[in-house]
């Protein structure tokens, strides 16, 4: 049996650990999509628990000499509801992309689970990236 319509991908690219070593803080760029608010919520939660320095910023705030900064997007579709189907989440150094995550469900409309809270949806995946920005 071949089910098409069932996958959910979770992808981590993790940041190199000699790069994690100097990590000494992370801003975040606000995204102006209300929407996700509870991930940049739970994106600061889950830098506090790792204890990794983080400060929320206006997408065009970012003070002069930051080095590391996160951006996060989202898609949404409809089925009865909306539901997410993408999050993505890329730490930068410098403006260059050096790690990140993403849950895509854009694959998964055939599953149950998919009007579950953004929380439910991407804390897992958020917590494994932030392993990897820890130093080792």
């Amino acid at each position: 049996i071949i089910l098409y319509g069932c996958a959910i991908r979770q992808e981590i690219v993790p940041v190199d650990a000699k790069v994690a070593a100097n990590i000494d803080k992370v801003y975040i760029m606000k995204n102006f999509n209300d929407r996700l608010d509870p991930a940049l919520k739970l994106i600061e939660q889950k830098l506090d628990q790792q204890s990794i320095p983080n400060e929320r910023v206006n997408s065009s705030q970012l003070p002069e000499g930051a080095r590391f900064h996160i951006e996060y997007e989202g898609e949404w579709n409809w089925d009865m509801a909306d539901y997410l189907t993408l999050f993505r989440m890329s730490l930068f150094k410098d403006g260059r992309i050096i790690g990140g995550a993403e849950y895509n469900a854009k694959t998964g409309g055939m599953r149950l689970d998919k009007w579950g809270s953004i929380e439910d949806k991407i804390s897992p995946v958020i917590d494994e990236f932030l392993t990897t920005m820890k130093p080792r």
